[in-house]
């Protein structure tokens, strides 16, 4: 094999790995966004569906929520050149995933699927740097 092919063979290994990230944390950014509009629109009912007593607070975290996804943008366009965005992102889902794990039965189970979602973030990410770094000359 000729540097030239192995050079073709790591660069499209990087790209797969920057669209498996992209789709990812497309997913992500789309499902925050949903409980984000879910805050503003229905807290009652988000209320209930947690068991958990915020009150007024719930349409807050939903407006945090969104902007939070606003800023997580331009990260998910160029994740290999915006890589701020993403790491803060990342260590703010694992952050707010640990605190809602104290707040009762329901932020619970939402806390463990925000760590989930950080984790497997954190893993494709990772992946797809040590890709792109490996694909350059």
């Amino acid at each position: 094999m000729t540097d030239t092919l192995s050079l073709t063979a790591t660069r499209e290994a990087a790209t797969a790995h920057v669209q498996g990230f992209r789709s990812l944390f497309g997913l992500v950014l789309a499902l925050e966004a949903l409980a984000g509009l879910a805050m503003l629109a229905w807290p009652q009912a988000v209320v209930a569906a947690l068991g958990a007593d915020a009150g007024g607070l719930v349409p807050l975290a939903g407006g945090l929520l969104l902007w939070t996804v606003l800023l997580q943008v331009p990260g998910q366009l160029d994740p290999v050149h915006s890589r701020l965005p993403v790491v803060l992102g990342i260590i703010g889902r694992l952050g707010v995933g640990v605190v809602a794990l104290f707040l009762g039965f329901g932020p619970a189970l939402a806390g463990l699927c925000v760590i989930v979602f950080a984790l497997a973030l954190l893993f494709v990410y990772h992946r797809m740097v040590a890709a792109v770094i490996m694909s350059r000359p």
